[in-house]
């Protein structure tokens, strides 16, 4: 992709500007030494203090009954509803320890090295100097590094996605006929793993099919290849989705009762009726995660469901017109496929009604990244690149700011692990559902994790469901009516339903 030319510094000006363009030249020249770096800095937070949450407390217990007892199963139950991708890649890691955090968090860091070849590769082939600081942008960004220090599928989703978008390009751009097949087949392989990890990689077809529309209105391919290879992908992509979604239907019947109908398709339609569904504030949602990944230090920081005057969200907004500018210049150059999949995974965002944290927008930080860069060379005068540089540098700085907080809490957890096991040995197994409630929320996770049971969360006035009969809960809080208590240690209480009611209890 053309860029526009850098003129020269006058003699006036040889002081910043000139750092900044020096250091700039030099990473150019020394990219493998800047990647290398990079990787250390991810090796660098691998650590056994493991930072838990809900959804990699769910694809480690898949992973450890995939590799100890070779079901699809996930916290005691036969409904392992995630897709089975991440699970099946760190499953091994369970054949060497019962907490193999360390081992996880290398096969991320393997991941990520592909991950970063891939992202690097596809910039590449578009504008070989935009393609280093902009996958180190992407690699330093406190949301890629956040999930890099956890259980996430996203480790495995975004190698898979860059994999895909390089063969989809050459899918999509190449003249001779031999490359257009293995590029074809390389790429259907590709995009089926990506929606085996996650289901959201079906979009990946649609930025293909609109692609291969725009280059067959240009000429550049004919329409029968345009129909027949955008087709197959689809036909390909669909076909992993829509086995994930029969499977996870039919294991949903053999799952808990308190689960009952927790499926992708029944989340769908109860998150499109919530209260946060409508265009309006997904725009305002994913306008925001997209800012809190481009703007450095703001990664946590946001506004509430419909605060539309609040001040982080008007910044988003902001912020976003010369992203969106920087795609627009982008997508008209290249019609490149994952280019082209953005707003298809944006839109798709906006209807989806879950606030993700940012999470969900990581996988396009690549596209992202690449528009902050065309935005910033279409600036007036000079200085593009070095603003862009000290963006990374500021980026940087920021994420290992975020890194030390979240390795002092990851420490600070880590201490629970024996009072966790001990309470977890009060924990009968697989004798009724399980609940708790007033408990701290790592705790939770802890022990749900060591007993590799589901423990259903309670709000402190929430009613408790009858198929309920065990209950957690501070030792220093009442009894639940209807409950008494069976064993205490640690602070934790482990409470047993009287008798089996029909009905519900809940605190007075």
């Amino acid at each position: 992709m053309p860029q526009p030319t850098v003129p020269s510094l006058p003699e006036a000006s040889t002081g910043e500007k000139y750092v900044l363009l020096s250091a700039f030249e030099w990473l150019q020249g020394h990219r493998k030494l800047v990647m290398l770096v990079l990787v250390a800095i991810l090796a660098m937070q691998i650590s056994p203090n493991f930072e838990l949450n809900p959804d990699g407390v769910s694809y480690m217990s898949i992973a450890r009954n995939l590799a100890l007892h070779g079901r699809l199963e996930r916290l005691g139950s036969a409904h392992a509803h995630f897709a089975p991708g991440y699970a099946v890649l760190i499953s091994p890691a369970f054949f060497f320890a019962a907490r193999p955090f360390v081992l996880i968090q290398v096969i991320n860091l393997l991941l990520c090295v592909l991950f970063m070849l891939g992202t690097y590769a596809w910039l590449a082939r578009y504008d070989r100097e935009m393609a280093l600081l902009a996958t180190a942008f992407v690699l330093v960004n406190a949301g890629f590094m956040d999930l890099f220090r956890r259980a996430s599928a996203e480790m495995a989703f975004m190698p898979a996605m860059m994999g895909a978008a390089l063969a989809l390009a050459v899918a999509a751009q190449t003249r001779q006929r031999q490359t257009l097949w293995k590029a074809m087949a390389a790429a259907v392989m590709l995009v089926m793993l990506a929606c085996f990890i996650r289901q959201v990689g079906v979009i990946l077809a649609a930025g293909f099919a609109a692609a291969m529309v725009a280059g067959a209105i240009r000429g550049q391919v004919g329409w029968l290849r345009a129909i027949v290879c955008t087709s197959a992908m689809a036909a390909a992509a669909g076909l992993v989705c829509a086995a994930l979604v029969v499977h996870d239907n039919q294991a949903a019947k053999a799952g808990s009762e308190l689960e009952t109908g927790y499926t992708y398709l029944n989340e769908t339609t109860r998150s499109l009726n919530s209260r946060d569904a409508g265009l309006m504030e997904g725009l305002r949602r994913e306008t925001a995660e997209v800012g809190r990944l481009v703007l450095p230090g703001l990664w946590k920081a946001h506004a509430r469901s419909g605060q539309w005057l609040n001040i982080n969200t008007i910044l988003y907004l902001l912020v976003c017109i010369p992203v969106a500018v920087g795609w627009w210049r982008f997508a008209r150059k290249t019609f490149d496929p994952l280019v082209l999949t953005f707003p298809f995974y944006f839109v798709f965002l906006v209807c989806f009604p879950f606030d993700s944290g940012a999470r969900y927008m990581v996988p396009m930080l690549p596209v992202v990244s690449a528009g902050v860069w065309l935005a910033l060379q279409s600036l007036r005068g000079r200085g593009g690149k070095e603003v862009f540089f000290v963006l990374v540098v500021v980026h940087l700085l920021v994420s290992i700011g975020f890194w030390q907080n979240s390795a002092m809490a990851a420490r600070r957890d880590a201490r629970r692990w024996p009072a966790t096991e001990r309470v977890a040995t009060m924990i009968p197994r697989d004798q009724g559902a399980l609940a708790e409630r007033g408990l701290d929320y790592d705790q939770s996770l802890f022990l749900e994790y060591v007993v590799d049971r589901r423990i259903f969360r309670l709000e402190k006035e929430e009613t408790i469901h009858p198929k309920v009969e065990w209950l957690l809960a501070p030792q220093s809080s009442s009894d639940e009516p209807g409950f008494h208590l069976e064993r205490a240690m640690e602070g934790v209480k482990l409470e047993r339903r009287s008798s089996v009611s029909p009905e519900a209890t809940t605190r007075p």
